[in-house]
């Protein structure tokens, strides 16, 4: 109780303050030579094509377009078998999400890793209009003697990457995942007067987003994504089909392509296989002179490999190639081959001396060393120019970043010394066996961030914390209360068990699995997750006193439990407001693709039907969806606010915090995926037995601190296994949008960015919360209202002691690991996992620190103080 405030939240500040300038030195933007390039890889010589049509469908994996058993392209196949396409898989570089995908596309470049974050925040962020870069549309568009006419239609990041460029425009918003028809046919509804013969364009790009809102919300198998892939196909027929009929467009050239792939369960940032594993497809007719005779589609391939396999970014020397313009300056790509033998031989070298060139100027823009000027005027042959192109390209790409070392150097020496100092401080007020115990394990954990597997598969060492700190826990209580122990210890082993998690290994044997092939046995179990959660809400705390007005204002007075009219209001609202959200959970189900029993469908029916919504209307159900979810949110805040100005109004203080936290755990499970749902039984059980041993061994807490210790640490053990448990990796790829747009009708940054947050740390947050209640109103965890008087929340004058105790038992467990990863990463800045591996688990911790621990742990935990 000795410890203040201001040495911990300096401290605090200070220990967010390195790590955020240890991003900013990490994270630089990238060296790039100005200016644009003029000379045409061909001079005067009139192009292979005049005019293109661009087609990016997101997130077509290779798969999709290639495999027998996975592609419902008919049409694509019949262009490859009769030699009027070439196909090929695109390697994405990581990350893998759709604006630095976008840049690699049209600037050649590889991806700065801080691109990944922009993707989300592009609406707010004016600077990544790329109109002062060398990329090919500019090329194409301007190093004519006339300027040519672009038009484009589809997601809006072209438009923000390329302001004011496009001749005619209509964009889409790429993060409304829930939509997946009317974000397509924004785009398709221009093709009547785009493929008109009336119609006067030299370039088009379609932007298509459906699929890729199928894969986040539904994942590749959704029975959605072969009705999508049909979508597509008859629309590259209809186009493939106006341009080789028209007299206007014989030079014109169709490119068909991905940004990205999608993992197996349809998320994208990572750099696996399937994320990298982009689709390619060049056609015209001009291609039949290659007489490639390639066959489609292929037998299905693990690895997503179909037909030749280059980098995404080989598109840009290619294009420039074709239409016979400059190539960008900072690009990285390579002419691919084959597009080499639609000209003479004899122009072979010259075309790739071109790209060689280029190559070594920006070599020489990052690199002192001169030892490839005499390689390059040794260049003679055009086997010679792909070995030194491949050369020049892992150079570049191997190269590190134009890292800031002044930050570095400042972020890890503050970062070393205010660890110390809060070791120091801890121990100061702080010192015992068990706290000592525990700093060891912390330690020794942290020193994993220095290894790349064990922070792909870091769920396993949470796993094994979780395990020690509760033997340990059972040793320190003298071994009593073993079934509460083995109670909570076989929850926790059933939670680890629920989902696939790891970035290397995926099991099948998994409880998700089980649930979503026995759509019966989900929703009973969702249905009963939503029961248990409004049971909770009414039977714990003092919400049942929500609505009467004549209660006493005595604090520990409870005979308005008796009060049958007040119990009755009570009941039949938190039924209604339990039932809404099952409700909203269940048509969310059935708007993705879920699988409902048939018991199920007339409770559908009858909610369609309440609504006046007779038939399935995809636009109207969507409409719904937003105002359930709303009024559900509407609900929980009503009865919050009426729980809080009871205790202002009436004094009556009894079960705040576990109301409080009851209903805003009904906001979380709302939040959740729907196969997830059921995890917070586990979670309420779990909670009611630790609360137990809490209780039962109070008497073993000599100082009030040690309890503090013991719950904090437990909160923070089991938040990480859960989210781990729930899904989630140290990958990009695994971040949840399916719940992002709860309650929203169109993308708008701020809320998204906090329901993503919400809806992929729910299992945390509720962990959090829980901390809280089980500190100060461990009594009513266990329905023990008329104990009340005896928990701590009565203590008056040390609730913010004990928050400071719990903040900075959070704040050690941080400022260790914030030390070891940031060395971590400065000392692995070269190494090949890099920018796969640690620099996502950076912005993990960030989300955990900064997020979880300052806002919920910090700033939502006292508030609940505050107004109790």
């Amino acid at each position: 109780m000795k410890l203040s405030w201001f040495p911990v939240i300096v401290l605090l500040v200070i220990n967010v303050g390195s790590f955020l300038l240890f991003l900013k030195g990490f994270f630089p933007s990238k060296r790039i030579l100005d200016g644009f390039s003029d000379v045409s890889l061909l001079g005067s010589q009139r192009p292979m094509f005049d005019k293109v049509v661009v087609m990016v469908i997101d997130a077509l994996r290779s798969d999709f377009l290639f495999s027998k058993s996975d592609s419902k392209f008919t049409f694509v196949h019949e262009l490859i078998e009769s030699n009027k396409a070439i196909p090929f898989t695109a390697f994405s570089n990581p990350p893998t999400v759709t604006l630095p995908r976008l840049k690699g596309i049209t600037l050649g470049s590889t991806p700065n890793f801080l691109d990944a974050i922009l993707n989300i925040a592009d609406d707010k962020d004016k600077s990544q209009g790329l109109l002062n870069q060398d990329n090919w549309l500019h090329q194409f568009k301007y190093s004519s003697n006339s300027p040519k006419t672009i038009n484009f239609y589809g997601d809006d990041t072209w438009l923000k990457l390329f302001p004011d460029f496009f001749n005619s425009t209509d964009g889409t918003n790429s993060f409304f995942v829930s939509d997946f028809y009317e974000v397509d046919n924004n785009v398709t509804r221009h093709l009547d007067n785009e493929l008109a013969s009336e119609a006067n364009w030299d370039g088009l790009i379609l932007h298509y987003l459906g699929l890729d809102h199928i894969g986040h919300k539904t994942g590749p198998d959704s029975k959605f994504m072969k009705l999508k892939q049909e979508e597509m196909d008859k629309i590259i027929e209809r186009i493939y089909t106006f341009l080789s009929e028209s007299s206007n467009h014989k030079n014109t050239l169709f490119l068909v392509m991905g940004d990205h792939g999608m993992n197996e369960i349809g998320n994208h940032g990572g750099s696996s296989s399937g994320e990298t594993s982009a689709a390619l497809l060049f056609v015209s007719p001009k291609f039949e002179q290659l007489k490639l005779n390639l066959k489609a589609p292929l037998p299905p391939n693990n690895d997503y490999n179909y037909y030749q396999k280059v980098n995404q970014i080989d598109i840009i020397p290619t294009l420039s190639l074709l239409l016979n313009i400059p190539i960008a300056k900072n690009n990285l790509g390579i002419i691919i081959r084959q597009f080499l033998d639609l000209f003479p031989s004899k122009l072979h070298h010259s075309i790739l001396l071109h790209n060689c060139k280029q190559f070594l100027d920006l070599f020489h823009l990052n690199n002192r060393d001169h030892s490839l000027n005499s390689e390059f005027h040794g260049l003679s042959t055009t086997e010679d120019d792909y070995i030194f192109l491949r050369k020049v390209q892992d150079i570049m790409f191997e190269t590190a970043s134009n890292y800031n070392y002044s930050n570095l150097y400042l972020s890890l020496f503050g970062s070393f010394i205010c660890t110390l100092a809060i070791l120091a401080y801890f121990n100061y007020g702080f010192l015992s066996k068990t706290t000592l115990v525990f700093q060891t394990a912390m330690v020794l954990y942290s020193f994993h961030f220095h290894g790349s597997s064990l922070v792909e598969e870091e769920h396993h060492l949470w796993w094994l914390l979780n395990l020690g700190f509760l033997g340990y826990l059972f040793k320190i209580q003298n071994f009593e209360l073993p079934a509460n122990f083995l109670i909570v210890l076989t929850a926790l082993r059933v939670i680890k068990a629920w989902s696939n998690t790891g970035q290397k290994f995926n099991n099948y044997y998994v409880l998700t699995n089980l649930l979503l092939e026995n759509p019966p046995l989900l929703w009973f179990l969702v249905g009963l997750t939503y029961l248990v959660c409004g049971s909770l809400i009414y039977f714990q705390g003092s919400i049942r006193h929500c609505f009467n007005f004549s209660i006493s204002s005595n604090s520990y007075d409870v005979s308005y439990l008796n009060n049958d009219v007040n119990n009755g209001i009570t009941f039949v609202s938190l039924s209604i407001l339990a039932t809404m959200s099952f409700s909203f959970k269940l048509l969310q189900g059935y708007m993705d693709g879920y699988d409902i029993p048939e018991w199920l469908e007339t409770f559908i029916s009858w909610n369609l039907l309440s609504f006046d919504i007779r038939e399935f209307d995809k636009s109207r159900i969507s409409n719904l969806l937003v105002s359930l979810s709303n009024n559900c949110l509407a609900g929980v805040l009503l009865i919050i606010f009426f729980r809080i100005a009871l205790k202002f109004l009436r004094g009556f203080k009894i079960g705040l915090i576990t109301d409080l936290v009851n209903l805003l755990t009904l906001f979380l499970i709302n939040q959740t995926k729907i196969e997830l749902v059921p995890m917070f039984l586990i979670f309420f059980i779990i909670k009611h037995h630790f609360s137990k041993i809490l209780l039962s061994y109070r008497e073993n807490y000599t100082q009030l601190d040690q309890l503090v210790f013991i719950v904090s640490s437990f909160s923070f053990l089991i938040s990480n296994l859960t989210f781990f448990s729930m899904g989630g990796t140290n990958s990009l790829a695994t971040v949840d949008l399916s719940n992002a747009y709860n309650g929203i009708k169109s993308y708008q940054l701020e809320k998204v960015s906090a329901l993503t947050f919400i809806s992929n740390f729910s299992g945390p947050i509720f962990w959090s919360l829980s901390s809280i209640q089980l500190i100060f109103e461990t009594n009513l965890v266990n329905f023990q209202i008329k104990n009340f008087a005896s928990d701590l929340i009565n203590l008056k004058g040390i609730k913010f002691k004990l928050l400071n105790l719990k903040l900075l038992t959070n704040l050690l467990f941080y400022s260790i690991c914030c030390t070891n990863l940031i060395f971590a990463c400065y000392n692995l800045r070269f190494h090949l996992f890099i920018w796969t591996v640690f620099s996502p688990k950076l912005l993990y911790f960030g989300v955990w620190f900064v997020l979880l621990n300052t806002f919920i742990e910090l700033g939502v935990s006292g508030i609940l103080l505050a107004i109790t």
